[in-house]
C-alpha cells in the first residue's frame, strides 16, 4: 500500500493485512514497542479516524482476517478516539454532551 510505501521511507516497521476473503487489505504499522492497524481507505471521506491506530480489539469490530499470522496489535496510545474518551458520570451530563 502507499501507507506501507511511507512508513517504509521513514524506516518504520509496516505490514500489509489481507481480509479473511481477500477483498480488502490495511496496514498493521509498529509504532515505539506496539502494533497498531491503519485502514486508510475505510477512513476515506470521513474525519473521525475510526480505522486508525486501532488494536486488535476495535479492529475486529470491522475487519477480519488470520490473527495468527500478525503480531498482536495491543497498543493504543496512538488512537485518537481513545486519546479523546469522555467518562461519564450519569445520563443527564450524556445529554448535555449530545445536545
Amino acid at each position: 500500500t502507499t501507507f506501507r510505501l511511507f512508513m517504509q521511507m521513514m524506516d518504520i516497521e509496516c505490514k500489509v493485512v489481507h481480509d479473511s476473503y481477500l477483498g480488502h487489505s490495511w496496514d498493521l504499522v509498529k509504532l515505539g514497542d506496539c502494533w497498531y492497524h491503519t485502514d486508510i481507505f475505510s477512513d476515506a471521506g470521513s474525519s473521525d479516524y475510526t480505522n486508525f491506530n486501532m488494536n486488535d480489539t476495535l479492529c475486529a469490530n470491522s475487519h477480519e482476517w488470520n490473527t495468527d499470522f500478525f503480531p498482536a496489535a495491543t497498543g493504543l496510545e496512538y488512537n485518537y478516539a481513545y486519546k479523546r474518551e469522555c467518562r461519564i458520570y450519569g445520563r443527564f451530563q450524556t445529554l448535555s454532551l449530545v445536545f
